[in-house]
């Protein structure tokens, strides 16, 4: 098995507006590419984690980094680091979902492990952490992902993406 990724942000934008002085256009066009070659350092990844999932009102999905989830071939996934993390909430939620928060977390991303981020309906995140390091899964102290549905009513849908090493 051989794991080959890219994760890539786009950025395109343009201000238009009447201007006193100089110009009234500001155009951004920026692309953040992040690729990751087989292994475990820099640049480097050995497994993906992606799934879909429904959450029914006020459920929590738990998801144990280390052990607890199983690549697209249905092997178990006992990942040591985090390279990328990608979150989207749908559009269709009728609230927002919530990711972290749990009392074994996976939280290195966080400045307290209490901390949580809120995904609003079509929102997303990414966090990439290309260097050797990653950021770092504790098994069994350190590895549990929650996303919440703050929904009391209504199910909640999102997708996430994990790309981390095993070694």
């Amino acid at each position: 098995m051989t794991l080959k990724a890219s994760v890539v942000t786009d950025i395109g934008a343009s201000l238009t507006g009447s201007a006193t002085v100089g110009s009234n256009k500001h155009e951004i066009a920026k692309s953040i590419v992040n690729q990751f070659a087989e292994g475990a350092a820099a640049n480097q990844a050995e497994e993906i984690y992606a799934a879909a999932a429904q959450l029914a009102a006020s459920a929590v999905d738990s998801l144990d980094l280390a052990g607890g989830v199983t690549n697209s071939l249905g092997d178990v996934l006992t990942l040591t680091k985090v390279k990328a993390l990608i979150i989207e909430a749908a559009s269709t939620n009728q609230d927002t979902i919530v990711v972290g928060g749990n009392a074994s977390p996976f939280a290195s991303f966080f400045g307290d492990p209490a901390d949580t981020l809120v995904l609003k309906p079509g929102g997303s995140v990414a966090l990439i952490a290309p260097d050797a390091a990653g950021y770092a899964v504790t098994a069994g102290g350190g590895d549990v992902l929650d996303i919440t549905n703050s929904d009391g009513v209504n199910v909640a849908n999102y997708t996430i993406t994990v790309i981390g090493t095993i070694s």
